[in-house]
């Protein structure tokens, strides 16, 4: 049984992107001026999906989980999970190309997915009774937290520019960190 609060936060602080992937919705009108100014084929409905098209891979990879987490074990598979978030906002950024950044949300969908299932069992590997029941409640806080921040930051990085609500998957450099050293 861990009652340490850094340890309580690093397991906590992973569910602030589970819902990251909505992050960018305000940024759909100045994404799509950005890509359909790039290649005219691309419409404004090919760009919402940018929005939608990670949950098909958080979907796919919750169930997949449980294989990574057979050969890495749940930390490193927590650790891919948010190296792969990572790498896609950073390729999102950097790419004004639509495919690009149609496979780089794809990425993005695998990486959540992969430890989604994790940032509740985790909680039952450390934690039990009553803690357990606090903690998973603090989850679901985390989770919608992290929704709101991500979103609230997006939305002050399209001021900026259109790429620049991907920038917001920066965030996940320190949470990685903490995450790695302390848990």
């Amino acid at each position: 049984m861990q009652n340490k609060i850094s340890t309580k936060i690093a397991i906590l602080i992973i569910s602030i992107f589970l819902m990251s992937h909505l992050a960018i919705a305000p940024a759909i009108p100045k994404l799509y001026e950005l890509y359909h100014g790039v290649n005219s084929n691309i419409g404004l409905a090919s760009v919402e999906t940018l929005v939608t098209i990670p949950a098909m891979m958080i979907t796919i990879f919750v169930v997949l989980s449980n294989f990574f987490i057979s050969f890495l074990g749940k930390k490193k598979t927590v650790i891919l999970g948010l190296v792969l978030i990572l790498i896609s906002g950073i390729v999102s950024f950097l790419s004004t190309s639509y495919t690009v950044v149609l496979i780089s949300r794809l990425v993005l969908g695998a990486g959540i997915g992969l430890y989604n299932s994790i940032s509740i069992s985790i909680i039952s590997d450390y934690y039990d009774g009553e803690t357990r029941d606090t903690m998973i409640g603090y989850r679901t806080a985390f989770l919608n937290i992290g929704k709101a921040l991500t979103t609230f930051i997006a939305g002050y990085a399209l001021l900026i520019g259109a790429n620049y609500t991907f920038l917001v998957y920066l965030l996940v450099l320190p949470v990685l960190i903490y995450f790695i050293k302390l848990l």
